[in-house]
């Protein structure tokens, strides 16, 4: 899970070596119908993108997490993510499926609960866990990492 790596500090060097592609999604923030994709660059930089109605448009650059989070309606919207246990990453179409992807306590300072993803298959408006990881290592060797990758 490259994005936690990033939340914990070490993930640029990790991720100039590992991703096949320029850019990530570390993680989405839902504010009704919007969405708000946040990306990470190889060259480190966080790009922020709006998604409406299956439209992208591109919000801003920021160097940091901490920038993003200084700024509307990111501060807002992370706020309610650290009460959160579960944070939604992505979703889309691997074949014929459907799937969502989500990081337990990615922003639990604490750390009193292990960091995890979970993959869910959503069928008919209902969604079924078929896969959780709890190595970094392990989710991106799976199938269901080339949803996070962006071109």
């Amino acid at each position: 899970m490259l994005f936690i790596s990033l939340l914990n500090f070490s993930f640029a060097q990790e991720l100039e070596t590992s991703s096949p592609v320029d850019e990530i999604v570390l993680f989405t923030l839902v504010e009704g119908d919007l969405r708000y994709e946040i990306r990470l660059f190889q060259n480190k930089n966080i790009k922020t993108y709006e998604i409406k109605n299956g439209e992208i448009t591109y919000l801003g650059k920021f160097m940091n997490l901490m920038e993003v989070e200084r700024s509307e309606p990111y501060k807002t919207l992370l706020t309610n993510e650290r009460n959160a246990t579960k944070t939604f990453v992505t979703d889309g179409y691997l074949g014929n499926d459907f799937y969502e992807i989500y990081i337990h306590n990615l922003f639990n300072t604490k750390k009193e609960k292990p960091i995890f993803v979970e993959v869910l298959k959503v069928e008919d408006k209902k969604s079924e866990v078929v896969s959780k990881y709890e190595k970094e290592s392990d989710f991106n060797e799976s199938p269901f990492a080339p949803l996070l990758r962006r071109d």
